[in-house]
């Protein structure tokens, strides 16, 4: 995980399919107060799936979609919220 910057780059194993397009990877920035409103901090560190995938939305560049969240793979969804417990620590 290298989260140390404001941004970080996510290469997805499985990239998600948008219409004809294809989202192969996404760019995270470290969340700000604002978009962590509503979010629970003790679950982000966690990496509880409810507070991932209520955040990724807030910080993805895409931005993701609740159906884009729901169709990553797994590994994926862990290394983004390994890299949003990053930039929180």
């Amino acid at each position: 995980m290298a989260a140390k910057n404001s941004t970080v780059k996510v290469t997805l194993s499985n990239p998600i399919k948008r219409g004809d397009k294809e989202i192969v990877d996404i760019t995270l920035r470290k969340p700000n107060t604002g978009s962590l409103r509503g979010c629970s901090l003790s679950g982000l560190l966690t990496a509880d799936v409810d507070q991932v995938v209520k955040i990724l939305p807030r910080i993805s560049d895409p931005v993701l979609t609740e159906l884009d969240i729901e169709a990553l793979d797994v590994k994926d969804l862990i290394q983004c919220a390994g890299e949003i417990v990053t930039f929180l620590t």
